[in-house]
């Protein structure tokens, strides 16, 4: 969901392993300027959007 995530700005680690996500839409992660790591394995991730060429 858009703006899950906007009022975590100082979030650093976020783990999001064994959710069955199958997409992230692109922007979901914007609000979070202090994140250093992101950690999505063992989910079902098929897409991930982009909003610009990777």
């Amino acid at each position: 969901k858009q703006g899950v995530f906007d009022r975590l700005v100082n979030l650093k680690d976020l783990r999001l392993y064994r959710n069955h996500l199958t997409a992230l839409s692109g922007g979901l992660f914007d609000s979070l300027t202090q994140l250093t790591r992101l950690e999505v394995q063992t989910n079902q991730l098929k897409r991930i959007h982009t909003r610009e060429p990777l």
